[in-house]
């Protein structure tokens, strides 16, 4: 037979005296709100390994940028504008790595 009843918790209709129902229902709330964890849990991992990774490629930038500087004070003059050139992209991609992880970074998706 069946009930018809409301609560918060459970559907309008279940049996009478069926305790498996409830109990599959609460197993699966459970299991949902875990997996809900696990997948937010991944989320949040994902975003910290991309901080990480652009702080490593920060690192990487600025001492490329310290190694070309020294090779543009170094270089002949006939070489000065090429090195120049490749500074400058250097560090444009150095800005906007740093940006990033400010969190300035512009969102044009």
């Amino acid at each position: 037979m069946i009930t018809k009843f409301a609560t918060p918790f459970y559907p309008a209709y279940v049996w009478r005296g069926n305790l498996n129902f409830l109990r599959n229902r609460l197993n699966r709330t459970f299991y949902e709100f875990i997996k809900f964890g696990v997948i937010f849990l991944e989320k949040f991992w994902e975003k910290v390994m991309s901080i990480q990774m652009l702080a490593q490629e920060l690192y990487r930038l600025l001492q490329e940028v310290e190694k070309i500087e020294r090779q543009f004070k170094n270089a002949p003059p006939e070489k000065k504008e090429e090195i120049k050139d490749k500074l400058r992209k250097i560090k444009a991609e150095r800005n906007r790595i740093r940006a990033a992880l400010d969190g300035r970074i512009d969102r044009q998706s």
